[in-house]
């Protein structure tokens, strides 16, 4: 697989300048914020049952709610 622009986006964007809060029990999801505005931002890979790796990934905004009932921090 490679690739796209946008995968390309999600890991620069996760690796430069979402700071990462925590990793859901599974490894599988892993909450991100952003530091300039505080919004919540869940990594998750949509096809893990179907591509090896879990597919591309996609970055999905979450309320601050769900993120602590999901998170649990």
């Amino acid at each position: 697989m490679i690739a796209d622009d946008q995968c390309k986006r999600i890991d620069w964007l996760r690796n430069s300048y979402l700071q990462l809060i925590t990793t859901d029990e599974s490894g599988w999801l892993n909450l991100y914020r952003d530091s300039e505005d505080g919004r919540y931002w869940q990594l998750q890979f949509e096809h893990g049952g179907m591509m090896h790796g879990g597919g591309p990934p996609s970055l999905i905004m979450i309320s601050e709610q769900e993120a602590r009932a999901q998170y649990q921090f």
